[in-house]
């Protein structure tokens, strides 16, 4: 496509909103607060002829803004991971290039701390006696990127026969059996969790077998 030339520019205030429409065919709508910052009416203004170079550098930047502005909106709210942010974005409508933009440049200032988030989240995770491939699903499947996870797992020392004894110590309480099935239903194998109980402080010495009994 050549040039396009600009029919109108229609400034809404309520909405918030302006509609720029092109002779010929074609509609875009733009945050008016952005559309201004920009100083959009300096490239988009009514009877201007606009190559297709400089319309969608335009286009790009405005919608740049507005996704940054809707992100640092939804952060201000509550931290998120990246993951769940560009999940955000996405389901605005704007394109993975914008989304791309934003995740990196809020990274960078600053406003997406993955790795951050990862480190606590592994807290956690080892508190539930959650093996290192479990850890890793769940960290995941909160919208962590892998290099975060792998950073914070090396970084806070995910070892599974140390995460297994901790727990098996801070919940000897309940019993050897109810904690081998725990552990096991996290995902370790037998072998693991009997020598989790075994392990020094793990639970050694304490009755109770693992057939089931205790519940």
């Amino acid at each position: 496509m050549g040039v396009r030339k600009v029919r109108s520019v229609d400034r809404d205030e309520t909405a918030g909103k302006v509609r720029v429409s092109y002779v010929g065919d074609g509609r875009d709508e733009y945050d008016l607060a952005v559309f201004l910052s920009l100083s959009m009416y300096e490239v988009l203004w009514e009877g201007a002829e606009v190559g297709e170079e400089a319309y969608h550098d335009a286009d790009r930047r405005c919608r740049v803004a507005e996704a940054r502005a809707e992100a640092v909106r939804r952060l201000a709210i509550g931290r998120r991971p990246s993951g769940r942010m560009e999940g955000i974005l996405r389901e605005g409508g704007y394109d993975g290039e914008v989304i791309a933009e934003v995740i990196k440049g809020l990274s960078e200032d600053g406003y997406l701390d993955d790795r951050a988030i990862a480190l606590k989240e592994l807290g956690v995770c080892k508190g539930k006696g959650l093996p290192a491939e479990a850890a890793r699903e769940r960290l995941g499947a909160r919208g962590l990127c892998a290099e975060a996870v792998d950073w914070a797992m090396g970084e806070g020392g995910y070892d599974d026969r140390e995460v297994a004894a901790d727990y098996a110590k801070a919940n000897i309480g309940l019993g050897r059996a109810k904690v081998a099935k725990r552990l096991m239903a996290n995902g370790y194998d037998r072998e693991a969790a009997l020598g989790a109980l075994d392990a020094p402080g793990g639970g050694e010495g304490v009755g109770g077998g693992l057939g089931g009994e205790e519940g």
